[in-house]
C-alpha cells in the first residue's frame, strides 16, 4: 500500500522525456541496475578463491550484462516507452 501511494515519487506519470533528476538521473531501470550489481558482486567476492578454469565464472555476469544492456532488457523497455509516449 505504501509503495502504491508513493509510486509517483519513483516514476512520475507526467514524465514523458528522459528523467534527469533523482534516482532516474543515474538509472531509469533501477531493477536492472540492482540485478547487475548482484551478479557482479557475487563474482567479485568469489575472485579470491577462483583457480584455473573456474575463472569462467565471469561468463555469468558478462552474459547477464550483455542481455540486459544490449539485447532484451533496457533496449526493449526504452522502445516500448518511446512508442507509448510518442505523442
Amino acid at each position: 500500500m505504501v509503495l502504491y501511494c508513493t509510486s509517483h515519487v519513483w516514476y512520475p506519470a507526467h514524465l514523458t522525456e528522459n528523467a534527469v533528476t533523482g534516482l532516474w538521473k543515474y538509472s531509469r531501470h533501477p531493477n536492472y541496475f540492482g540485478e547487475l550489481m548482484i551478479w557482479w558482486s557475487v563474482f567479485l567476492m568469489s575472485c579470491n578463491v577462483l583457480r584455473g578454469g573456474q575463472w569462467a565464472a565471469v561468463l555469468g555476469p558478462l552474459f547477464i550484462t550483455s542481455i540486459l544492456l544490449g539485447l532484451s532488457g533496457i533496449p526493449m523497455l526504452e522502445k516500448k516507452d518511446d512508442d507509448r509516449h510518442k505523442g
